[in-house]
């Protein structure tokens, strides 16, 4: 933008000069006029109106009768074009100068379309990198003192930066060859002057390849004889090494095959052994976490808490497990138990599921979380019926031999969950949220032998499997559920 202001005022020194002699009036009507001459002024407009109004100001400030409603006029504009130009910043980019074209020093040969506004640039472009040894500099716009200096946070347009001679060059030689095709059609002026720039352009680019072209040639054969000089002076060097460096190798070797075979039994031993251990570690990794969980904690470091909208928890909790224990030994009670808990377990990996954890004589687990397959609510309501049924059959042969058993009530709740892990030391997987704690209130609220569910996981099932209502149950959370008992299997 600035750049066109500065082509401009360079090009029109003398101008600003006779302009200062002209009345006030005459300047300010010729500034008007400028701008009004198309529906949107361009920046060259602007800049020549801007001379006028400054000029304007001159002679007013001078005059002891100016007229009242001139000076605010003037003033006026003189504020609105300053505005203006305050907004941009000056650039010394040639491109950037062409820009406006053909807004700046073209904008009279309107005949021209865009492709050779693209050859322009393109000349221009290439003469900036072959010549620029002359510029213009001129001095900059004053805002006037009288109206108020730096109050609008600008009292001048400074011109710190250059406008290249080559374009000015270029103006003059199309204002040359359009003086020649004066009696041409605009179309045919336009394709003779866009063949001609290129024939220049082309021109231009051939002598300066042939410039590179000897100047490349001289440094090529310069460091040819450098090399060859170079290569004589290794070729002894190397002569002095070869047998040196031959010895050298030689005792090198032998000494790493001495030390490879030395080391190589005692590195297959500590392979091994860290295959063994990391082996060892992953077994127990993933006994302790689902696999899923073990992959992600490998690979990240870490385990993002997930949450699920559909889940299934199942409890379980045998009778009078405090009582029992007082008559046993810890050895005797741990043995059951233990046995119970692996056929537990057996039964929900059968079924797909997900253990989570136990906790005394309480087990749990999940369905719906990383298993894929068929619906998770049936899945562990045949693993309940599965669970209930060894217990059952369990009772009858150590009853039968008089030995303690074990009874269990079981409940079972279908709703969100989250899921993750936590702690950084011990880590374990576990779930939250108030689905777990309804499906304890549904174990609680159970009977030996039976499986209690809650309504909403009834909805889920009532096609698959035969149930009978037990009335509502009030929540930690205030809230009523509807009990169901499972009583058998009516669809598979």
């Amino acid at each position: 933008m600035y750049s066109i202001l500065i082509f401009w005022l360079c090009a029109n020194t003398t101008l600003m000069a006779q302009a200062e002699q002209l009345p006030a009036k005459a300047l300010f009507d010729e500034g008007i006029t400028i701008l009004s001459q198309t529906p949107t002024p361009s920046s060259f407009t602007k800049i020549q109106a801007l001379e006028k109004f400054i000029q304007c100001q001159k002679i007013l400030t001078t005059s002891s009768n100016a007229p009242t409603d001139l000076q605010l006029k003037n003033k006026e504009k003189i504020i609105q074009l300053f505005d203006f130009f305050s907004k941009y910043q000056n650039t010394d980019s040639i491109l950037q100068s062409t820009r406006f074209f053909p807004d700046s020093i073209f904008q009279e040969h309107v005949i021209f379309d865009s492709s050779f506004k693209v050859l322009v640039r393109e000349y221009l472009a290439f003469k900036r990198g072959v010549t620029r040894t002359a510029f213009f500099k001129i001095k900059d716009l004053t805002f006037p003192k009288i109206l108020g200096g730096n109050k609008l946070g600008i009292s001048r347009i400074t011109f710190e930066h250059y406008w290249p001679l080559e374009v000015v060059d270029l103006d003059k030689w199309v204002t040359k060859e359009l003086k020649t095709l004066a009696t041409t059609s605009k179309k045919a002026k336009a394709e003779i002057l866009y063949y001609r720039l290129k024939n220049e352009l082309d021109g231009l680019k051939k002598q300066e390849s042939t410039k590179y072209y000897e100047r490349n040639k001289k440094r090529l054969l310069e460091k040819i004889e450098t090399q060859k000089t170079q290569s004589e002076v290794a070729k002894q060097e190397y002569s002095k090494l070869k047998y040196l460096g031959l010895g050298t190798i030689g005792l090198l070797f032998l000494l790493g095959y001495f030390f490879w075979k030395k080391n190589d039994k005692l590195l297959k031993n500590n392979n091994q052994s860290l295959l063994e251990e990391k082996k060892r570690s992953e077994d127990l990794l993933t006994n302790m976490l689902p696999a899923e969980v073990v992959r992600e904690l490998k690979s990240k470091g870490t385990v993002k808490a997930h949450k699920y909208d559909g889940a299934s928890v199942l409890f379980t909790d045998f009778k009078n497990f405090s009582q029992i224990a007082e008559n046993l030994s810890p050895e005797e009670l741990v043995q059951e138990l233990g046995h119970c808990f692996t056929v537990f377990d057996r039964i929900i990996d059968k079924y797909r599921l997900q253990k989570i954890k136990t906790i005394g004589d309480a087990y749990m687990c999940v369905g719906g979380l990383y298993t894929r397959g068929g619906n998770h609510v049936q899945r562990m309501i045949f693993a309940a019926l599965e669970i209930q049924q060894f217990l059952a059959d369990r009772k009858t042969k150590r009853k039968a031999a008089g030995q303690y058993f074990f009874e269990a009530r079981l409940g079972i709740h279908t709703g969100p969950i989250v899921a993750g892990v936590i702690g950084s030391k011990k880590i374990a997987f576990d779930v939250w949220g108030n689905t777990v704690n309804v499906a304890q209130q549904m174990e609680t609220h159970s009977e030996v032998g039976e499986i209690n569910i809650s309504g909403e996981t009834y909805a889920l099932v009532k096609d698959i499997f035969e149930c009978r209502p037990r009335g509502k149950v009030t929540a930690k959370n205030k809230q009523e559920y509807e009990m169901y008992y499972v009583n058998k299997v009516i669809k598979n």
